[in-house]
This record gives structure tokens, sequence and C-alpha cells, in this order.
């Protein structure tokens, strides 16, 4: 198979895999259901398109994609993915929903002693119910997908590098607004 070049923004599967994390720090930091639930779709179909991305820059033998779907939380965000982005599916999706929760976090602070401090926070959240009934957490899921990810780009010879911080948090974010 023969490597095109994409000049449309996103070429490579590290540049895709550092928008899945872009994108798993905006689900998981926003604040409005519907923004959250949107950058989460998001992730799903990017952390599709990287799927995409390592079969044809690697040439990867396709029977790597049937394994990868083996993995619990892959199999969960391209089940989300297709089902969002397919209304006729031929085939019904094993992840069976995506549910409103809340969760606790620890938002830390600083002081004026440049200590930092931790406060606990209830923080809107998603659950996911996989095909076999458990229940993850939308961090947690991402959390999985990006390790996932991760290990087959070293894998295939992809040496991970983290992103620049401007990149990654943008100009000025309005996540929080």
């Amino acid at each position: 198979m023969t490597k095109k070049n994409n000049k449309l923004g996103l070429s490579g599967p590290l540049n895709v895999l550092h928008k899945l994390e872009r994108e798993m720090y905006r689900a998981f930091h926003h604040r409005n259901y519907v923004h959250k639930l949107d950058h989460f779709y998001n992730f799903c179909v990017t952390s599709l398109a990287l799927e995409e991305q390592l079969l044809s820059f690697q040439d990867i033998n396709r029977s790597d994609k049937n394994t990868w779907r083996k993995d619990i939380n892959i199999k969960a965000v391209s089940d989300i993915a297709i089902s969002v982005k397919h209304t006729n599916l031929w085939k019904q999706p094993e992840t069976k929903a995506i549910t409103r929760s809340k969760d606790v976090i620890t938002a830390m602070y600083l002081n004026e002693d440049n200590n930092f401090f931790g406060v606990p926070e209830e923080v809107i959240d998603y659950e996911i119910i996989l095909f076999d009934n458990r229940k993850i957490q939308l961090y947690e899921l991402m959390t999985n997908v990006i390790k996932f990810w991760k290990v087959c780009l070293e894998s295939t010879g992809i040496k991970y590098q983290i992103q620049d911080q401007k990149t990654f948090f943008g100009d000025k974010d309005l996540v929080e607004n």
C-alpha cells in the first residue's frame, strides 16, 4: 500500500493521537452536559480516525483492526462513533448506553503561600454502559483509549512525543466559559 500525503490538516498517527488528547481534555473539563458529550463524540470519531491512520500509514495488516476492536475500550468508542455516524446500521452496537452522572473530583488551588490545596467538587460526568453491563466513567474510558493507542504507536515504531502546551491548551481556551 502506498502512503498518501494528507494535506488537509492532521497527517500521521501521532498528530491524530495529539488531537485525541485535546478532545479528552475538552470533554473532561467542560461544565455543560451537551458540550461535554459533543467533545466525547469527537473523541470517539478521532479514535476511529487514528485506527485508519495507523492502518494506512504503516501498512499494518487489516487483521490488526479486529484485534484492536477486541479491547473493550476501543470497542466502546468505535461503537459510539459508528452508531452516531451511520443511522442505518447493519449490526447493532454492543455498547449499550451513555448516561448522565455526577462525580466528585479534587479541584486543586494555590494559596497565598504558594502551597497547593485540594477542595472536593461535584462535576457533571457521563457513564458508559458496556456490552456486559459494566459501567465505566468517561475519563477512565478516555484514559484507557489514549494509553491503548500510545502502545500501538510505539509497537509500530512511532515514538510518542508530548505535544507543545500552547497547542494542547490553545491560545484562549473557552472550555470553562
